[in-house]
């Protein structure tokens, strides 16, 4: 693997992120289109006196989602598009936070990468990983010189 797969990967996941915010922004526009598409599937399926409903609303609940809305799309966007989205959302900046782009600093050290990299300039994000690790290397600022030979 190299490193500058590693670094699109991660690019492409910051992107990602970028429209899961925005569709979980514009949650009332997105989630009209797959509502409408899913009511269609369900007439489709089961005829057209197929209809969606919301689950009743209890006074005490405690293992569904238990929310006072106008309407079934409106309960469904809430409970299932919003919680989903940011589900998602958190797990993917969970995995990939910007701690573990510091750390990508390090693959200038994985050797097949360091054959074809020019020795003259010490690598930015490789000074920035070790900036982040300068309380675990025992010699901090004979990195750069190591680096070199």
């Amino acid at each position: 693997m190299q490193a500058s797969d590693v670094m699109y990967a991660y690019k492409q996941v910051q992107s990602v992120l970028l429209i899961l915010k925005k569709m979980r922004e514009d949650c009332v526009q997105e989630f009209n289109k797959i509502f409408a598409g899913s009511l269609k599937l369900g007439q489709d399926l089961h005829g057209k006196d197929f209809e969606l409903t919301k689950p009743r609303i209890a006074r005490r609940q405690s293992h569904r989602s238990n929310i006072e809305t106008c309407s079934e799309e409106q309960y469904y966007c809430i409970t299932m598009y919003n919680d989903f989205l940011s589900h998602v959302i958190r797990e993917l900046d969970n995995r990939f936070s910007g701690n573990q782009y510091l750390v990508h600093g390090l693959l200038h050290l994985v050797p097949s990468k360091v054959a074809y990299e020019s020795h003259d300039d010490f690598p930015e994000t490789l000074s920035q990983a070790a900036d982040y690790f300068k309380d675990d290397l025992p010699h901090h600022d004979m990195l750069s010189i190591e680096y070199r030979m």
